[in-house]
């Protein structure tokens, strides 16, 4: 609409202010909600990274950040790229990944440490993250050390 009324011959100054007016209000409207909302998420994350290997569940991240599990929900997707399941299990499969290079540990050990409550389900979600299971990661890790 600015860019229209301006390209009027004879262009109203105070439409295109009045404009202009509305267009920066709306901007600031919207960092101010976006800031906001963030903020939730700013405050979950230094919680998870913490706190990734014991039990994390979504009613208590949204406690922390006295919202609903839905708009956490929603607002980490937005923000991170990824749900809370997935960042919480990424953030375990990375440990587990330097606990596989670095020690004996069998990979059932190693999934109860990172905070998986099942073996089974480690491997499931670490050979879908990495493409390989923990024992293929560790033999192929050890191959090249």
């Amino acid at each position: 609409m600015i860019y229209t009324e301006g390209k009027r011959k004879e262009a109203n100054p105070y439409i295109i202010e009045y404009l202009l007016k509305l267009l920066l209000t709306s901007m600031i409207r919207q960092a101010e909600l976006s800031s906001y909302s963030n903020r939730f998420v700013r405050e979950v994350i230094p919680y998870i990274h913490e706190h990734f290997t014991e039990k994390i569940t979504l009613d208590t991240l949204a406690d922390l950040a006295h919202i609903s599990v839905s708009y956490l929900s929603r607002r980490f997707k937005q923000y991170t790229g990824m749900t809370v399941v997935s960042y919480i299990n990424h953030l375990r499969i990375e440990a587990a990944k330097q606990l596989l290079a670095s020690t004996d540990s069998s990979a059932s050990e190693i999934a109860w440490q990172v905070g998986f409550e099942s073996p089974k389900y480690f491997h499931r979600i670490f050979k879908a993250e990495t493409g390989e299971s923990p024992s293929a990661f560790r033999r192929a890790y050890q191959a090249i050390r």
